[in-house]
């Protein structure tokens, strides 16, 4: 078989298993470091705020594990995972200590409250 063919078959077997495109497109170095540090500093806010669940290897300090795993795909899944993991943060801290009430559902109700007052 000459080279090309075998190149050929290379890139059709890399394509039905879905890596040839996160080959092509994987985050570069500069990303990748962004990501790591994001997904560091995400993790321990989470845990400072008691968020529950956040289990390696999605949650961790663990810089390389991040970082290499961010060289493996492309840019958009990277956004993705930091994107989860920040929607997340925002569920966890959005839940207050005053039985399980959304913050902003307590701000409401504080607001017609003190404007029921006012009458």
């Amino acid at each position: 078989m000459n080279k090309k063919v075998i190149i050929m078959a290379l890139c059709l077997s890399l394509m039905k298993m879905g890596l040839f495109g996160s080959i092509l497109h994987a985050a570069d170095s500069k990303v990748c470091q962004e990501y790591a540090n994001a997904a560091i500093q995400q993790y321990e806010y989470a845990k400072s705020h008691g968020c529950k669940n956040i289990r390696y290897p999605k949650w961790s300090s663990d810089f390389n594990f991040h970082y290499r795993w961010c060289l493996k795909v492309d840019e958009k899944r990277s956004k993705a995972e930091s994107k989860y993991r920040q929607d997340y943060i925002n569920k966890c801290t959005a839940v207050s200590d005053f039985q399980g009430h959304n913050i902003s559902e307590c701000q409401d109700y504080a607001k017609s409250a003190v404007y029921q007052n006012e009458k």
